[in-house]
């Protein structure tokens, strides 16, 4: 049996599509358990976005996933779809009980306070007369200190508390291992914590789906919907990935391709999309750079499901996809370089600008 929470959304509670080796079984975010023949199996789960995942199922096993832990989980800078396997009877949405948000407010005011105070006792030594000044200034200043000091402590064992507990549940490693040194990860943050500096060169790509589902009335305006049956249980294909002419494993997920240094090919395709069996492909080069550092590339795609009410089918354009360098891989001195620009392991939800597409 397949145990899967499906969450695609910070509240739980939107139009989620649970996909089942490539055939839509359900819509809704919820939890859902579905008996499946031993074996080998796909599951994903897509909403905005999009998780995916593979799994071997032995006769009378149950296998569990969540999409949860991104949502309750306060490491991410925005909401994303993450799909971990998790041990049966875990917590697939972990959230912060009541002692634990009381001491996690507790110690944002008291960090607030503390940097207030700090402010005050500037202020102070600003104002007051200089006989008086140095010793006022002083109390005020070593409050403010201790004040902030103990708040930023309570606030940051709390959340490492708290994200200690949403990691016992996962089943370890955080990665499947496909051979030829290739490797699936729930999210970048996932890849980044299990990539040790002196491992094998190569690259990280995240396959990102941006996913919109609209309804188009009688008068010829497309809204946001995703209540209707059919605009619920539409969804998106998956990605495929060549590199130097040689097609590699790929699915919504990041991965991770252990490659030589030097420049390289890369060819991504979206298709046969599941509504019109069309396919589009993107072609683009890079260079792997021989350092310590890994390079993050995101490879978006950008699919709508429009349902025409008046034709009572569902429609849309052309699917589109594209390609961003996220993180550029830099030696030591350049990452200790302040003046260099932020990169980012964690690629923004938003659609590369004109030109941001090419290297």
């Amino acid at each position: 049996m397949l145990d899967v929470f499906v969450c695609t959304s910070e509240t739980a509670d939107a139009t989620g599509v649970l996909v089942l080796d490539g055939r839509p079984v359900a819509a809704g975010d919820g939890r859902y358990q579905i008996e499946l023949p031993p074996g080998g199996h796909r599951v994903e789960v897509q909403g905005a976005d999009a998780a995916s995942s593979e799994f071997d199922l032995a006769p009378g096993e149950r296998v569990c996933f969540t999409a949860g832990h991104s949502v309750a989980v306060r490491h991410q800078s925005e909401y994303r779809t993450r799909l971990y396997r998790v041990r049966d009877g875990s917590d697939y949405m972990p959230v912060l009980s009541a002692s634990e948000s009381n001491r996690s407010g507790v110690g944002c005011l008291m960090a607030v306070a503390g940097t207030v105070v700090l402010a005050l006792s500037a202020t102070l030594a600003a104002v007051l007369p200089e006989g008086v000044v140095a010793e006022v200034a002083a109390v005020v200043a070593a409050a403010g200190a201790l004040a902030l000091i103990a708040g930023v402590t309570i606030g940051i064992v709390s959340t490492r508390r708290f994200h200690r507990r949403a990691k016992s549940a996962r089943l370890e490693p955080v990665h499947r291992s496909v051979g030829n040194g290739a490797f699936a990860f729930p999210s970048p943050e996932d890849l980044r914590t299990w990539r040790q500096t002196g491992t094998a060169l190569g690259v990280a790509v995240v396959f990102d789906l941006f996913f919109y589902r609209l309804s188009r009335g009688s008068d010829g305006v497309a809204a946001y919907a995703g209540s209707n049956r059919e605009l619920a249980l539409a969804h998106a294909g998956r990605p495929r990935l060549w590199i130097d002419g040689v097609e590699v494993p790929s699915d919504w997920s990041t991965w991770y391709y252990s490659l030589a240094a030097g420049e390289h090919r890369f060819r991504a395709e979206y298709g046969p999309d599941p509504l019109d069996g069309s396919t589009v492909r993107h072609e683009f080069a890079f260079e792997v750079k021989n350092t310590d550092d890994i390079a993050v590339l995101q490879v978006p795609v950008r699919v709508f499901r429009i349902w025409d009410d008046t034709e009572q089918r569902l429609t849309g354009p052309a699917p589109q996809i594209a390609h961003r360098v996220s993180k550029r891989a830099r030696n030591l001195a350049a990452r200790s370089d302040g003046r260099n620009p932020g990169d980012f392991w964690h690629p923004p939800r938003s659609w590369p600008r004109k030109g941001e597409s090419h290297v």
